[in-house]
């Protein structure tokens, strides 16, 4: 791989999302069942990308609803409440055709975990840690 590898050549392009109006419950299922930590969320209304929701904001949220709800309604409430209330929409994009290196460098300067890739606004992929610890794998294996 050069220093000239993009950003497309690494993303993961088949991607699983929901919409604003996916209920907790319905996300945290998805992630328990492609083993993702990352859905990307596009606004009911329009389809259009508007962020993130993470396993780590999917935890904290059921921590709140148990606390505030007690166990015996806390699966109500999962199923009640949606995942526009937990949206992450800080998030950092870059281009597909942007370098991978670049994207990596900023990956680990920024301690970030994603990536999100948009091509003239239009979400096209995500781009991990994991994704990069892979490559890496793949590429020392490739050496022995």
């Amino acid at each position: 791989m050069s220093n000239k590898t993009l950003v497309k050549e690494l993303m993961v392009k088949d991607l699983i999302t929901c919409t604003t109006e996916t209920s907790l419950a319905e996300a945290r299922e998805l992630m328990r069942q492609y083993s993702i930590r990352r859905v990307p969320v596009l606004e009911a209304s329009t389809g259009e990308f508007v962020g993130l929701v993470t396993q780590r904001g999917l935890l904290k949220e059921v921590l709140l609803l148990t606390e505030k709800f007690g166990l015996d309604n806390f699966s109500h409430q999962e199923k009640k409440r949606t995942v526009r209330e937990i949206i992450e929409a800080d998030f950092v994009d870059f281009g597909p055709d942007d370098s991978l290196l670049e994207a990596g460098q900023y990956l680990r300067d920024n301690k970030h975990g994603c990536l999100v890739v948009l091509d003239e606004g239009e979400l096209v992929g995500l781009l991990t840690s994991a994704d990069y610890l892979k490559l890496c794998l793949e590429l020392l294996g490739a050496e022995h």
